[in-house]
């Protein structure tokens, strides 16, 4: 008898170790499966997205270097936003700052996105070197991958429409990479200060010529918020019309003088932004 029991003992401890190690064994494909998921087309990315503004319980965060009226239209964007504010949950948006615009201005698409997004009260952080695309949702949740929320085409059919993988990942696995992601964000939106670095391009576009003030210029509206980006960008773009059209000396001077009147407004108003006036 006591061989018996001994024996049975044995066999429940060895089958209590074999199911343990099965469950060891098999929990990070478990997380993996339901916690992780690859988004391979547009309607997965949109869906996603709208959930996860509608489910935000204390933040939202939005990564894209690209900015589309059309997108944030299609998908009622600013409408779900609105709410999120409203309901005191912060909203978000990194975007670059050079991305946006072509030959020295503001695109017209981006443009509208300034006048779409500062009645939404959005934050809007506008940085240099920008080409993450990520979103990321309270604590539980993060996609990272080529999907540019607020500018991809959402049109399957579409020409311009390309293949876009992401990965989302939840949970308790989120919280880790959702803190190295906002810390790397963090770290880039403090790199420079702004009214310093105005000022070392307006002292050097002061002996440029026309090209490269055009350029300081349109480096400087980046750091301005949307919606002042929008005039500024209407005046560039004025004077570099004017610019083509001068036939003499002089009103090629002129016309740079302007350049440099603006890039110096420009200059003022970032340091008012700043506090320093």
């Amino acid at each position: 008898m006591y061989f018996f029991v001994t024996h049975f003992k044995l066999k429940l401890r060895n089958l209590s170790f074999y199911a343990a190690a099965f469950l060891i064994l098999s929990a990070p494909n478990t997380l993996l499966a339901s916690d992780s998921e690859v988004l391979t087309t547009p309607e997965a990315h949109r869906h996603l997205l709208e959930t996860s503004i509608k489910e935000a319980r204390d933040r939202l965060v939005i990564a894209s270097p690209y900015l589309s009226s059309w997108a944030i239209n299609e998908d009622k964007i600013l409408e779900l936003i609105e709410a999120k504010q409203q309901a005191g949950i912060k909203v978000t948006i990194y975007t670059d700052r050079k991305l946006d615009h072509y030959w020295a201005v503001l695109k017209a698409n981006a443009t509208e996105v300034g006048k779409l997004l500062n009645p939404a009260y959005t934050h809007v952080r506008i940085l240099d070197k920008v080409q993450t695309h990520t979103l990321i949702k309270d604590k539980d949740l993060i996609v990272i991958g080529s999907f540019n929320w607020l500018s991809a085409v959402r049109n399957p059919e579409s020409l311009l429409s390309n293949l876009e993988q992401s990965l989302a990942v939840r949970g308790a696995k989120a919280e880790e990479l959702i803190e190295t992601s906002l810390a790397q964000l963090h770290a880039l939106a403090k790199s420079t200060n702004a009214y310093s670095e105005a000022l070392v391009f307006f002292e050097n576009a002061c002996e440029a010529d026309e090209l490269e003030v055009a350029t300081t210029v349109n480096s400087l509206i980046g750091e301005l918020p949307l919606s002042k980006q929008v005039s500024f960008s209407q005046e560039l773009s004025d004077v570099l019309k004017a610019m083509e059209q001068a036939t003499d000396k002089e009103q090629k001077e002129t016309c740079k003088l302007q350049l440099k009147l603006l890039c110096k407004e420009i200059v003022k108003e970032i340091r008012r932004m700043s506090g320093e006036e």
